[in-house]
């Protein structure tokens, strides 16, 4: 059984009676992981997960070898957000990033406000 949840009537997840399958820690090739958000939402959806996020390593502006690139982010983000588009109603989808932060140098923040 499931009841839809929310804050000020807007929908913000699905709370389950029981266990959840979940992973809310998965990198694609966009930075250092092996497969892309397609595959990888595929195949959780194969196995039955209930929600799985995304959190790709990020140092926006800047990258290492293990980071999304900077001119990646966009794509990223649309990616993910359409493969949330895809599985709706049956999988949550959530996105996320891991960020390497630096004080006086990173811009996650403004980032995402302003190029989202």
């Amino acid at each position: 059984m499931e009841t839809k949840v929310g804050i000020s009537g807007k929908r913000i997840g699905i709370l389950y009676e029981g266990t959840m399958k979940t992973n809310y820690h998965m990198h694609t090739t966009f930075c250092d992981g092996s497969d892309t958000v397609e595959a990888m939402a595929g195949a959780a959806f194969e196995k039955q997960f209930d929600i799985i996020g995304f959190s790709s390593h990020s140092m926006y502006p800047f990258a290492g070898d293990c980071h999304i690139a900077p001119r990646e982010f966009n794509n990223y983000v649309n990616t993910v957000r359409n493969a949330a588009k895809a599985y709706e109603g049956r999988m949550q989808i959530l996105l996320g990033f891991e960020v390497d932060y630096m004080p006086g140098l990173s811009k996650i923040g403004r980032a995402v406000q302003q190029e989202c």
